[in-house]
């Protein structure tokens, strides 16, 4: 199950936009780290790590252009 969210885009290799952060419901993830980005018949799809230790992946739809949220795991607060 995924749902709509908003996506803040920045550069990625070769120029591609790949997400900045993102907002769904009450929370903004700022992307520390692109993991891993792979291609779906249909979707793209990016697993990052947000600044908060959150892991997500965020599944753009191609056809559509909408950006949905298809797994967050909160993970652990950064210490500090």
């Amino acid at each position: 199950m995924s749902f709509p969210i908003a996506v803040d885009c920045r550069p990625g290799h070769g120029g591609e936009p790949v997400p900045g952060a993102l907002h769904f419901g009450l929370a903004n993830v700022t992307v520390k780290a692109l993991v891993d980005s792979w291609a779906g018949r249909d979707h793209r799809y990016f697993k990052i790590l947000g600044e908060d230790g959150a892991t997500c992946i965020v599944r753009h739809d191609l056809p559509s252009g909408l950006p949905e949220l298809a797994f967050y795991d909160r993970g652990q607060e950064p210490a500090g």
